[in-house]
């Protein structure tokens, strides 16, 4: 058994169960007395099938409409490259053909006649080369052989000439090479001179600055030993002087605590009486320590510039700077010994072998000369063996032949007219027995991938369209949308329409389009997102516009205010919020908190659904069927103001809002 579409099974439901509705209503009639007994009952059973969707943030569409029709994007008229009478169609109008596909046939009788005249003709044109291949070859063949043994003589001098000048440039590099090796020994003579010569002076230069640092050095060490001395000196001074303070200071302490205790005796006054007196005793004893002997430190200062005068003059008696400078007159005579050597013995050499190899190169280049011109008169006589005019002439009537032959061969091959593109046949303008030409049309192919869609727009709104705008195609005979792009703007306004032309592609993989439909066009988004819901959604009631949401299993109907509208989606800028469960199909039938049971659309319809649901409606589903279709859907509201099919633009306003069933 055949499965039914989501859409036509949910259509099955609903019907189910306003059949179920009307028999309730029936019975209703037939049993007053017992409706008010079962009202409550009944209402509790009561649930409606419905689709929901979740309400969420969507691009707004375009609000308005621009018609238009479907054409291909380009027609190619297909003829025949041959002439001739047409033998066979291949294809019919309708048929969708490829690239390179057979079309039609065009007889070739008289062509195979031609053909085989041709390859007469091209076989005694390969015959006449031949015959001037081979006699060429043999005149080649001498020219050949005399141009190779010339080589060979060439040859033969050319190595001739390079040993004798390698061997005289042998002894030229033998020359330069002792010549060099006695210019680097006296060069090396010199530079070991030189080093040593800078290292006498260098080290002569260490030596005195090494004794003048010693000097200093010492001297330093002196200064530094007699000022730590006075130092001391003097910190010993300052310490007796600060211990006899202490003591004069500690003496009038205790005088002091002696008065107090004696003018008035008590414990405490005795007790510093006789701390005052420790503090004055342990003052005399230190100073009188400080006053009988010599400082420590007084004693190792006194040693440090004892030792500093030692070193000073142990610096002043040194030799090493009179070793250096003799060191230093050594390195200064070995200079001028190694200055004096003499390299003439190895330029005399050299200048002979140079002269030597002069002579040669001048001898060598007047046997090269005989032999190249030699070898240029054997190579001109061979181009001149290979020029031959008899063989041009074969070989380019050899080539016409080739070129004819090869001619008609292709005009046999074009005698199956093939499809340039891909497309469908839209006519067939030579039937069978007709002779075809160059201007005759064969076939005519239409490109459908992609398809155009030709609309026209006013000019107040041609400014919001750019090439590449995404757009949406509904093509109401199919019912079906597709996705869309603005291919080109005609900048031109058409004088008839007065309005200007937009191309819109549209992609459409399973060709389902054909050339020729109606199309509607609308932009895709206008580049703000607002919540969107399906156009049968919205209920027109005598209290506004309305939709159903689905809260806690039951109907709620909300009013809504309606933004941009479409051809199948209305914006909604009041009255829904993002997440809400919006009832989608059967919110014809829905009264307020109504029960219903959300169903999935694609599914299946089970026997006797709905029917079951819908026993015992009570009165207000009467009054809900009672108010079923009794609005028209109005035009499009509020701002976006409503389409007409204008002259200039052939753009119209989407959907209106649905008539709703319960108040």
């Amino acid at each position: 058994m055949k499965r039914l579409s989501g859409k036509t099974a949910f259509k099955v439901m609903t019907a189910a169960a306003a059949l179920g509705l009307v028999g309730s209503l029936l019975s209703g009639c037939g049993s007053a007395a017992k409706t008010g007994g079962n009202q409550g009952r009944n209402q509790a059973q009561r649930t409606m099938p419905v689709v929901t969707e979740t309400v969420k943030m969507a691009d707004v569409g375009g609000s308005q409409i621009f018609m238009g029709s479907v054409a291909p994007e380009y027609t190619t008229n297909v003829s025949s490259k041959v002439t001739g009478r047409v033998t066979d169609l291949l294809v019919k109008v309708g048929d969708k053909v490829t690239e390179g596909q057979a079309l039609a046939k065009i007889d070739t009788s008289t062509l195979e006649q031609q053909i085989a005249t041709s390859y007469n003709s091209l076989t005694i044109s390969q015959a006449q080369y031949q015959k001037a291949l081979t006699d060429q070859a043999n005149s080649l063949s001498s020219a050949e052989n005399a141009l190779a043994m010339q080589k060979l003589q060439y040859a033969k001098s050319q190595n001739d000439q390079q040993n004798a000048i390698a061997s005289a440039k042998m002894s030229v590099e033998l020359s330069k090479t002792a010549l060099e090796k006695a210019k680097r020994d006296q060069q090396n003579s010199v530079n070991s001179a030189r080093q040593s010569l800078a290292s006498a002076q260098a080290q002569l230069a260490k030596a005195i600055n090494d004794a003048n640092n010693s000097v200093a050095n010492a001297q330093n060490s002196l200064n530094t030993a007699q000022d730590s001395l006075n130092s001391t000196q003097t910190s010993v001074d300052n310490s007796s002087q600060s211990l006899q303070q202490i003591y004069d200071q500690a003496k009038q302490a205790y005088s002091d605590a002696a008065d107090v205790n004696t003018v008035n005796p008590t414990a405490a006054n005795k007790k510093a009486m006789d701390d005052a007196f420790s503090k004055f005793k342990a003052a005399e004893l230190t100073l009188n320590q400080s006053l009988q002997g010599t400082d420590p430190k007084v004693v190792s200062a006194q040693n440090a510039v004892n030792k500093a005068q030692a070193d000073l003059t142990s610096a002043l008696n040194s030799q090493t700077v009179q070793i250096q400078q003799e060191a230093l007159n050594k390195s200064l005579q070995d200079l001028a010994n190694a200055q004096a050597a003499s390299t003439d013995t190895q330029e005399l050499q050299l200048n002979q072998s140079q002269m030597s190899l002069s002579n040669t190169i001048a001898t060598q280049e007047i046997n090269a000369n005989t032999s190249k011109q030699q070898l240029t008169q054997a190579e001109q006589a061979l181009k001149n063996a290979q020029n031959s005019e008899s063989l041009k002439i074969s070989e380019a009537q050899l080539k016409q032949a080739e070129t004819n032959y090869n001619n008609l061969l292709q005009q046999l091959q074009d005698a199956t007219v093939v499809s340039p593109v891909e497309g469908v046949v839209t006519a067939l303008g030579t039937p069978i027995g007709q002779n075809a030409t160059g201007q005759s049309v064969i076939a005519t192919i239409a490109a459908i991938d992609p398809l155009v869609v030709s609309v026209g727009v006013s000019e107040s709104k041609i400014n919001q369209f750019t090439v590449g705008m995404a757009m949406v195609v509904h093509i109401p005979t199919l019912d079906k949308t597709f996705d869309g792009t603005v291919k080109q703007v005609r900048p031109t306004l058409d004088a008839t329409t007065k309005s200007y032309g937009v191309d819109i592609t549209i992609s459409d993989p399973k060709h389902q389009v054909l050339p020729g439909m109606f199309a509607e066009t609308s932009l895709k988004s206008e580049g703000r997102k607002a919540i969107m819901v399906p156009a049968d959604a919205v209920l027109n009631q005598p209290s506004g516009n309305a939709s159903f949401v689905v809260v806690d299993g039951k109907a709620k109907k909300v009013s809504v205010t309606i933004g941009a509208v479409s051809s199948t989606t209305f914006e909604i800028t009041k009255g829904l919020k993002e997440g809400d469960k919006l009832v989608v199909q059967g919110q014809e039938l829905l009264s307020n908190n109504v029960a219903v049971e959300e169903v999935d659309p694609n599914a299946p319809p089970s026997q006797g659904q709905g029917g079951q649901r819908q026993q015992g409606q009570g009165q207000q589903g009467q009054q809900g069927q009672a108010n079923q279709g009794q609005q028209n859907r109005p035009a499009a509201n509020g701002a976006n103001g409503a389409g007409g099919a204008g002259a200039a633009g052939n753009n119209t306003q989407g959907a209106a809002p649905r008539a709703g069933a319960g108040q």
